[in-house]
């Protein structure tokens, strides 16, 4: 995060930032990993069709949202 902040406001070089970018996103592939071993598909499929619609519905919430930023921001 701070190596973020620091290129927002200074010019760094190329390495550090690739070398950022890469642990960022090595970090979040690895905790995306760990959420996904966590779940336990019984529980998932004894829930039913009520967790089924919920966890939907904030998917579709997210999308919704995230579309209409980037449209909003131009991005």
């Amino acid at each position: 995060m701070t190596i973020c902040i620091l290129n927002s406001f200074l010019p760094l070089p190329s390495w550090l930032n690739e070398g950022a970018h890469f642990i960022s996103t090595w970090f979040e592939t690895t905790a995306l990993a760990a959420i996904g071993l966590r779940l336990d598909f019984r529980k998932f499929l004894k829930e039913g069709p009520r967790f089924l619609f919920y966890g939907l519905s904030v998917g579709a919430v997210q999308t919704v949202g995230a579309v209409a930023l980037i449209w909003l921001l131009r991005l």
